[in-house]
């Protein structure tokens, strides 16, 4: 028997379902393989609220920041739009890489959520990061663990409206 020349059509509302009662990874894994439903699962992801769950650029260095960056740039940009919890925890990368995700993070005009890991050494390690923070003019809720000089001028310098601010581990 041969094989279909093309892929069949599901409805769109049958597409909408489908990101609707998936989680986090299957939507990652349907996005690799199924290209319709990019803009639904990504639109998911980046609207997720939970903290614990959110975008989060950890300790895999330029390569896991250039694949956050590569994947919100798609279509032009416009997931930043969508992107409203964020972790960053500390770890090194290198300088064009850090600018690279400070450009990024000025993008993410509607974040309302940001954790920060192990604060001073990233906002220590990657000054360039900092401007791109005090730009957020949407952020509702910070928490910061493990602070120190760098995170005191983060704050002293911000306008953020916060509603909720959680500091652990300042010094």
């Amino acid at each position: 028997m041969p094989i279909a020349s093309h892929t069949p059509s599901l409805n769109p509302d049958i597409l909408d379902n489908i990101v609707a009662w998936s989680d986090r990874s299957t939507l990652l894994v349907l996005m690799l393989s199924w290209r319709r439903i990019n803009y639904g699962a990504a639109k998911r992801l980046l609207l997720h609220p939970d903290l614990e769950n959110c975008i989060q650029i950890d300790k895999k260095g330029d390569q896991g920041v250039m694949s956050f960056v590569h994947f919100m740039d798609v279509a032009g940009g416009n997931r930043y739009h969508y992107l409203r919890a964020f972790t960053l925890c500390g770890f090194k990368i290198s300088p064009s890489v850090a600018q690279k995700l400070a450009d990024s993070l000025r993008r993410a005009t509607n974040l309302k959520f940001l954790r920060l890991l192990d604060a001073e050494l990233s906002l220590g390690l990657h000054p360039e990061i900092v401007p791109a923070l005090n730009s957020l003019r949407s952020l509702e809720v910070l928490k910061i663990r493990c602070g120190g000089e760098h995170t005191h001028r983060l704050l002293a310098n911000a306008s953020w409206a916060l509603l909720l601010a959680e500091l652990n581990g300042i010094y």
